[in-house]
């Protein structure tokens, strides 16, 4: 049986697990960057005179009407990240609050982006648009919930395969040897590489 390095085990799990960390902060990191400057995005076309888009005369008024949904479009998705390390009433508070933080943004983006939905009678438009925002919400809800669960369970995984193989496999691995327990070698060898190709599939996706 090939000479059992702990340290070297622990290491490369920590480093799996460094890695969706890193991942995870550097998506944080463009969502709020994005939700910052999004409110001031306008400032650089007050007085260039482009054209607009959507409807809008100029580019500035509507860089100036997105802004402040994409800040709250910010918001909700790191608001919702923040509910996968909490529990209990304070994640329904998080979640309630990211789902209220989505909604307006879905509301004035629509509005924004859809200019031909003011054409319907008043009763249609809010029933169309508080209908659409709502629907917004959901999708984007499930989406973000769904993809920062998977990143915390994949780095939660990493460290428990990493914490198996060192302090309960190769253990018992060593007193089955010590016990005169024959071929336990390439038993050794097989669950080793498979925990390894779990590892790679995990970070690979």
């Amino acid at each position: 049986m090939k000479p059992i390095h702990k340290a070297s085990i622990r290491r490369t799990s920590f480093r799996r697990v460094n890695a969706i960390k890193l991942r995870i902060i550097i998506f944080i990191g463009v969502i709020g960057l994005i939700g910052f400057i999004a409110p001031f995005i306008h400032i650089f076309y007050n007085k260039t005179g482009i054209e607009g888009v959507f409807n809008f005369p100029l580019m500035s008024q509507f860089f100036f009407a997105i802004g402040f949904p994409i800040l709250a479009l910010s918001a909700g998705i790191l608001q919702i990240f923040i509910t996968s390390f909490i529990g209990g009433f304070l994640r329904t508070c998080f979640r309630l609050i990211a789902f209220g933080f989505l909604f307006v943004a879905g509301y004035f983006l629509i509005w924004a982006l859809l200019p031909g939905i003011s054409d319907f009678s008043k009763s249609v438009y809010y029933v169309t648009m508080i209908s659409l925002s709502f629907l917004f919400s959901c999708i984007l809800y499930f989406i973000s919930k769904i993809t920062f669960q998977s990143l915390t369970r994949s780095e939660k995984l990493i460290e428990l395969i990493g914490d198996l193989k060192v302090d309960h496999f190769y253990p018992l691995a060593a007193k089955a040897q010590e016990s005169g327990i024959k071929n336990v070698d390439a038993d050794v060898e097989a669950f080793n590489e498979r925990v390894e190709n779990t590892l790679k599939e995990i970070v690979k996706n």
